[in-house]
């Protein structure tokens, strides 16, 4: 099915139909009724403390013993901790967190029928992922499912937490894509909306030459955090049309500002980032937004609304391939995955971005 639950700062809505559905009349779902899968998805800002601290803490005795807590260790290190009545389940997630402040996303899926469990880290700013498996997840029911979501008695949350979401099957985790379904790629034949590319199909690169889709996809998410969708005006940044894209999704960026600012030809920077007047976000309300991307034959920068967009990158897949079962490209049989992408392209840190939307809007 789809998210059904979302808590931010302003928000709690926990809605078992889908987010901003509302139950047909008449229908009261039993809360006792267990979700056979799902995904637990939290967005937080790490900065390293000096003792363990609950990220997220849901515990109940009614109407029997039930908790859950996503916990974080000076050391990086991520524990889950489940129990209902007498069953008890803990598991360890050792990632490289460290001194750095950074976004990192912390994901748990479980899937009850199949006995297995999914614990998650993706930080998108350096494009690591760390994973682990579990033997025999607890699944939540939909009344512990609304309480963490929407009762922040039973279930407080870190204050460093952007927003927590709840949805009802099991998310991949990893690499997200990051184009809005419109967002127009160039190929042989001229431009087409992403949404419309599929396997096989041929795009020209923001170089010119022509690569192969081996995979396209899309994936809804929140609309919140590093997900809350981000309008890009143009012709600020090569583009020729307006480009709806998720925060994360990097531009290719040169010429002579680039090079008078950073000595280099090219560099890439988050659509966060470009965060300049004539850059704003989206106002109309929405829940969720579902983001497209396309993975070519070799490591390529796309041309889309006429300014130049990274294509997915799958390094960290590349790196550990056990990861993959569990990712968007779960369907990519392994040898089919590009090489690793081995640019030495300057990344810009917020700061730099910063110098140089001063100098785009002077």
């Amino acid at each position: 099915m789809t998210w059904i639950g979302l808590r931010d700062a302003e928000t709690a809505r926990f809605d078992p139909m889908g987010l901003g559905v509302d139950l047909p009349d008449g229908v009261v779902p039993d809360p006792d009724t267990l979700l056979p899968r799902g995904t637990l998805i939290c967005e937080f800002r790490h900065d390293r403390g000096q003792t363990r601290r609950n990220l997220l803490r849901f515990a109940t005795r009614s109407p029997w013993t039930s908790s859950l807590s996503i916990c974080i260790d000076p050391d990086g290190s991520l524990i889950l901790m489940q129990a209902q009545s007498n069953r008890h389940l803990s598991c360890t997630l050792h990632t490289d967190l460290s001194d750095a402040i950074e976004t990192a996303i912390v994901s748990f899926s479980w899937d009850g029928p199949g006995r297995l469990g999914i614990f998650s880290l993706w930080v998108p700013d350096r494009g690591a992922l760390f994973q682990t498996t579990l033997t025999g997840p607890i699944p939540l029911s939909l009344r512990d499912a609304g309480r963490i979501v929407g009762d922040p008695v039973l279930c407080p949350v870190d204050e460093r937490m952007t927003w927590v979401g709840l949805s009802d099957r099991i998310e991949p985790a990893g690499p997200t894509p990051g184009l809005s379904a419109s967002a127009l790629v160039d190929t042989p034949h001229g431009p087409r909306p992403i949404h419309a590319l599929r396997a096989g199909h041929s795009v020209l690169t923001a170089e010119g030459e022509v690569a192969q889709v081996i995979w396209s996809g899309s994936q809804e998410f929140p609309a919140r955090g590093r997900f809350a969708p981000i309008l890009m005006r143009a012709p600020y940044h090569g583009l020729d049309s307006d480009l709806v894209l998720a925060p994360d999704q990097r531009f290719r960026l040169h010429g002579s500002d680039v090079e008078y600012l950073f000595g280099l030809e090219e560099v890439s920077v988050a659509a966060r980032h470009l965060s300049h007047d004539p850059l704003s976000r989206q106002t109309e309300p929405a829940w969720t937004v579902r983001y497209h991307q396309i993975l070519l034959d070799i490591p390529g920068v796309l041309s889309v609304n006429g300014g130049s967009l990274e294509s997915l990158d799958a390094t960290s897949l590349v790196v550990s391939p056990g990861r993959l079962q569990h990712s968007l490209l779960a369907a990519v049989p392994q040898d089919l995955l590009p090489p690793m992408q081995q640019s030495q392209i300057h990344i810009l840190r917020g700061f730099e971005a910063m110098t140089l939307n001063a100098l785009l809007a002077a």
